[in-house]
């Protein structure tokens, strides 16, 4: 059961009566904290994948380096 506070403060408008706790009712912040939430996941998400690619475009290299290094070394036996 919930009752309305006396002296309401921004986005604090109700309290448990069993608990006494202080409720937040803004839901226009929880919106807000859920979009930041859901951008800074993104974010991450997007870092990881960059660095993935990065490190394939290595191996990649890496590995043209040595058939390129291959190729050389049997074109000179000739």
């Amino acid at each position: 059961m919930k009752v309305e506070l006396k002296e309401k403060a921004s986005g604090f408008t109700e309290r448990d009566i069993n608990s006494k706790a202080i409720l937040n009712t803004d839901t226009g912040a929880l919106l807000k904290y859920k979009i930041q939430k859901h951008r800074s996941e993104k974010t991450k998400e997007n870092a990881a994948e960059l660095n993935r690619v990065k490190a394939d475009i290595n191996n990649i290299k890496n590995e043209l380096c040595e058939i390129k290094n291959l190729l050389l070394k049997i074109t000179s036996r000739e």
